[in-house]
């Protein structure tokens, strides 16, 4: 074999060492820094729910304010939520469509004008426009 030969050989092989060596090290690099641009975004988007979702729970609980306010007007009488009586419940999860029990506070109020608490559901129902349930302890 000729000596340009043998050179071409071993430069062609030393070349294709330094490729694969650089393709390898290219990759793990890229891999490496596309997984922690990843994990920031994930990071980002989960810290913007937990946000949106903390806002939304401040803004409903300034509903059932505004709700229990309007509902003591309807009612004539004071309405309490009890944290101290809880009353366990079946619930539906209906993505899941799984059923899971639920523990919720209890309220109490008193009737006015001898009214019985069908006609104070059907008042709070038909004023607030929405759903209204009355469950007995």
């Amino acid at each position: 074999m000729k000596l340009a030969t043998k050179l071409g050989t071993a430069f062609s092989l030393l070349f294709a060492v330094v490729l694969v060596v650089t393709a390898a090290m290219v990759y793990f690099t890229t891999q490496s820094a596309m997984a922690r641009s990843v994990e920031n975004h994930l990071d980002n988007v989960s810290n913007l729910i937990q946000r949106t979702v903390e806002i939304s729970i401040d803004n409903n609980w300034d509903q059932i304010q505004k709700n229990l306010i309007l509902s003591e007007e309807i009612v004539e009488s004071d309405i309490v939520i009890d944290p101290a009586t809880t009353i366990d419940l079946d619930a539906f999860d209906d993505y899941q469509l799984q059923s899971y029990p639920v523990t919720v506070n209890s309220i109490r109020f008193g009737t006015a004008f001898g009214e019985t608490p069908d006609r104070v559901v059907n008042s709070l129902s038909a004023v607030l426009d929405a759903e209204v349930s009355l469950y007995r302890v």
